[in-house]
């Protein structure tokens, strides 16, 4: 990420202030379910909810409201609109590198290292419960741990190799490299739906299925 002009401070570092406090998820939480691009999500199509996060002094934010206004963000949150601009410049920066850069910037072992993150924290979820051992041979917990770290060998291995200058320079890896970080997420889609929910076609993201959805 380079730094973009924010006040005093760049947007590099209000991003690497959230990261040092989480570095279990690389600085990135979960997309959650509740907008449009949950139904790409289903469809294996990568997707990015990119804002600026309120602060504990930052006056209620007045979502969907007749009070969520022009004036109320000039008057409250934003008077000369620099917030507005500087997520603009980032948003079209990060445009320019998808369409223009080579290769992809898709970090490939970031990606890896966080389905690993939420392997690790199912492993937790299902030790709290008095029939873990039975629970985790249902869910063949220790294969789908197994799959995790396979897959991070073999994304890091990817990340390695599509970072050397030979690898570069040569086009036709290249794209057939873009066609993997295209499609690499497509393949945790299924047809049949999860269990009981078959609308949800993502075996990686879905809502949880005690809010109701």
């Amino acid at each position: 990420m380079k730094k973009v002009v924010y006040g005093k401070r760049t947007l590099y570092d209000a991003w690497y202030d959230l990261y040092r406090f989480r570095p279990e998820d690389n600085g990135f939480t979960n997309l959650g379910s509740g907008s449009d691009y949950t139904a790409f999500l289903q469809l294996g199509i990568g997707a990015l909810d990119f804002g600026m996060d309120a602060s504990s002094a930052t006056p209620v934010y007045h979502y969907h409201s007749n009070y969520d206004s022009y004036h109320w963000m000039k008057s409250m949150i934003d008077p000369d609109f620099s917030i507005h601009a500087t997520v603009g410049q980032f948003i079209t920066l990060l445009a320019y590198h998808l369409a223009d850069d080579a290769l992809i910037p898709f970090d490939m072992d970031a990606y890896a290292r966080n389905i690993n993150y939420w392997i690790r924290e199912l492993v937790g979820e299902t030790m709290g419960r008095p029939d873990s051992g039975e629970l985790q041979r249902q869910i063949k917990l220790n294969e789908l741990a197994a799959a995790g770290r396979t897959f991070q060998q073999v994304a890091s291995d990817f990340a390695d190799r599509t970072a050397e200058k030979e690898f570069l320079g040569n086009g036709v890896r290249v794209e057939k490299a873009n066609r993997i970080m295209r499609d690499v997420q497509r393949l945790f889609v299924r047809a049949e739906g999860l269990p009981g929910r078959p609308f949800y076609k993502n075996a990686l993201y879905a809502p949880n299925r005690d809010d109701g959805k």
